[in-house]
């Protein structure tokens, strides 16, 4: 497992693996780890990947500093200095508000920083998710969305593996973090 965050003095993306006391910064080489950053962005926050495309549309021809920079970007625009966040093996972690001092004239603020998360549930398994999240018995939420227990269940197991998570917990963990329900 690696940490990500920002070198406050230099202002590098950096990393490091938990079992080793050692910081690297984050080089186009990296590709493992930039690809992991840009897929989380593609996949759970599409307006940031877009933005991050557009940002840096100049450097497209030239493939792997392209993807460097956007995960740069990334790291340094909402992982920070504060926060050495984990990459878990769901592949999630959570996005702080970070200090800028460009923020008032970035014309990506609030779209590559604090990103608006989405993916691709449906309405109605995020109105079943939501009551289990309020510790509501599958039971219960069955007879409040005229469902049968079966397609609650059905709904829940769709929902997890959408999300590429293994438990209720996770899940709990993952909308919590993502302020899913706030």
């Amino acid at each position: 497992m690696k940490e990500l965050f920002s070198d406050p003095t230099s202002g590098d993306a950096m990393y490091r693996e938990i079992s080793e006391a050692s910081v690297r910064p984050l080089t186009e080489e990296d590709t493992d780890i930039i690809d992991d950053v840009l897929e989380h962005s593609k996949t759970f926050y599409p307006e940031q990947y877009n933005a991050l495309m557009k940002a840096y549309a100049k450097s497209s021809a030239n493939q792997s500093y392209y993807h460097f920079l956007m995960a740069r970007r990334v790291i340094n625009c909402c992982i920070g200095i504060e926060k050495h966040q984990p990459i878990l093996s769901t592949g999630r972690r959570r996005y702080e508000p970070i200090s800028c001092p460009m923020k008032s004239e970035c014309k990506y603020f609030k779209i590559i920083c604090q990103p608006k998360f989405s993916c691709e549930l449906s309405d109605r398994e995020l109105e079943v998710m939501k009551l289990y999240v309020r510790n509501t018995p599958t039971e219960t939420i069955a007879e409040q969305l005229y469902l049968s227990i079966h397609t609650v269940r059905n709904h829940r197991r769709n929902v997890l593996q959408k999300l590429n998570l293994h438990s209720m917990i996770e899940f709990l963990n993952f909308a919590h973090e993502n302020k899913l329900f706030e």
